[in-house]
């Protein structure tokens, strides 16, 4: 049996992914160029990126 694509992908540069600021509320979108992103042991992939609310600057973790 041959491997089949049945949805094609986007190269992780394309992909525009949404986080909300616990410490605002502010409601934003990045692309993983945006952010600082660590591995974790349990292969999950996180990202850090800081709120662009002016004043907050808080940093926002998410999973990719």
């Amino acid at each position: 049996m041959a491997i089949k694509i049945l949805i094609p992908g986007k190269p992780l540069s394309e992909i525009i992914y949404t986080a909300s600021c616990r410490s605002c509320g502010c409601k934003f979108s990045f692309q993983r160029e945006d952010t600082k992103v660590s591995g974790d042991p349990r292969d999950t992939t996180v990202a850090v990126v800081d709120c662009p609310q002016s004043g907050c600057g808080m940093e926002v973790y998410t999973s990719l």
